[in-house]
């Protein structure tokens, strides 16, 4: 790190791997540092408000305010954003209203947008002028663990079927008695089911669905996707357990499948009779695909509703969007994107649709489709901000018949990209940590194209 703090008085200074943050005598937040290693070093980002404590590690940050809540961040990012200057196609949506940490949006039942914050909460938001006050749609805050590393409440879905079956899904960190064995306490990542009245989720109508022991605080997944069948898909990651992505006696590094249609405290769900192990007694029946690190966020293909993009996180080499199907191994960790240890091992798995390196980013970031940019997958990167397409680039049966088209360059007006999302009317939301939501603007992608494809 090449830089001095700034010239102030504090009262308390933390260090993570490449970023220091202080809070100030007034209570304010400082942070300086470098992007990474050998890079000059710069004022960075950080929340605004009064704090009585923080604390850093790696590339993340998280201070207390004086009324107990917590908030966190990823570092080190720049300032300031151009906020008054969007790329072409680009905007500010809710009225250029930052949020701490949104990490999901979806259409609500009646109007509007659900926003997912790690903390636990979600809530109703409308982007449009002299738009409504926000209003909170669920509140588990008080069972949620967040914000170390990247816990919290990570995913949510309405149920397909929302006239007949009024049903929030979420996926959420939290601890339970039995998390390890029947004894134990811990960690566990918990999908469940909250019944919706009125436009809230209902008090006291939690159903637990499904639990996966997660004693580590990386790598916790997830996406909660219905399917074009009906079924509920979720996706899982490694939780820094690597070899468990190659395991199928365990859930972590998957993609799983279940039926949740009638699901009871009894029987939460069902396995699915056509997934692809389900009649195998030495295999967990609920996995659909596996052999994932960390697969943050995924969408099914529209042109082929049998197959998933997810955009799998990568280790230290290659970011990687995959196109999962049923029994799918994607590899990890046994191959690193399109780095294998060697040919005979690349053989036995399905290849990224496409991987790129370092010099484009550190951590890709997926995924959803739209009918403006003809239903391909739109993703990002967490660190570089930019937008990507995943497009055909030659027939189906060619060598490499995928690649990726930069759409938007964020750079200067998003902070570190985390999810997507869509409108009704096609509109793509872009999700960042501890900054604005941005919405691109449905016209043909060549109206937000800044770039040429990447080599």
């Amino acid at each position: 790190m090449q830089s001095s703090p700034p010239p102030t008085k504090f009262v308390q200074i933390t260090a993570g791997r490449y970023h220091s943050c202080g809070i100030t005598r007034a209570s304010r937040i400082e942070c300086w540092g470098s992007r990474r290693a050998g890079e000059p070093g710069e004022r960075l980002a950080a929340p605004a408000g009064e704090f009585i404590a923080i604390d850093s590690d790696w590339q993340n940050s998280c201070a207390l305010r004086a009324n107990g809540r917590a908030v966190c961040w990823h570092t080190p990012k720049s300032l300031p954003l151009d906020l008054d200057n969007p790329p072409d196609g680009a905007s500010l949506a809710f009225g250029g209203a930052e949020f701490n940490s949104p990490v999901d949006i979806f259409p609500w039942q009646n109007g509007g947008l659900a926003i997912v914050e790690r903390e636990g909460v979600i809530t109703l938001q409308h982007d449009q002028p002299n738009a409504p006050p926000p209003q909170t749609i669920l509140d588990i805050s008080h069972a949620v663990i967040c914000c170390e590393g990247e816990s919290g409440m990570l995913s949510a879905a309405l149920d397909p079927r929302f006239a007949d079956f009024p049903f929030l899904y979420i996926w959420y960190r939290t601890i339970a008695n039995n998390a390890l064995d029947e004894e134990t306490p811990g960690f566990i990542g918990r999908l469940a089911r909250f019944r919706v009245n009125n436009g809230a989720a209902v008090k006291g109508s939690e159903l637990p669905i499904l639990e996966v022991a997660q004693p580590h605080i990386l790598h916790l997944g997830g996406a909660v996707r219905f399917g074009p069948d009906g079924m509920l898909y979720l996706s899982i990651g490694d939780n820094l357990v690597s070899n468990d992505a190659q395991s199928l006696n365990n859930l972590r590094g998957k993609i799983i499948r279940i039926d949740i249609r009638g699901a009871t405290h009894a029987q939460p769900y069902r396995i699915p009779p056509d997934n692809p192990f389900a009649d195998n007694p030495d295999i967990r029946p609920e996995i659909w695909a596996y052999g994932l690190r960390n697969p943050w966020r995924m969408a099914f293909d529209p042109a082929n509703p049998d197959r998933i993009f997810v955009a799998d996180v990568g280790w230290s080499t290659r970011e990687e969007v995959s196109i999962a199907t049923a029994a799918a191994n994607l590899g990890w960790p046994l191959c690193e994107a399109d780095i294998c240890r060697d040919d005979d091992i690349a053989a036995d798995f399905t290849p990224p649709a496409i991987a790129y390196g370092r010099d484009l980013g550190c951590a890709v970031i997926g995924g959803i489709t739209v009918p403006w940019l003809n239903d391909q997958f739109i993703f990002g990167d967490l660190c570089f901000r930019r937008v990507w397409l995943l497009e055909r680039d030659s027939p189906p049966n060619s060598p490499q018949p995928w690649r990726m088209r930069q759409i938007a360059d964020l750079s200067d007006i998003a902070r570190n990209i985390i999810a997507f999302g869509a409108a009704p009317d096609g509109s793509v939301f872009v999700l960042s940590q501890n900054g604005p939501i941005l919405r691109l603007r449905p016209t043909s992608p060549d109206a937000l194209l800044n770039a040429p494809a990447p080599k």
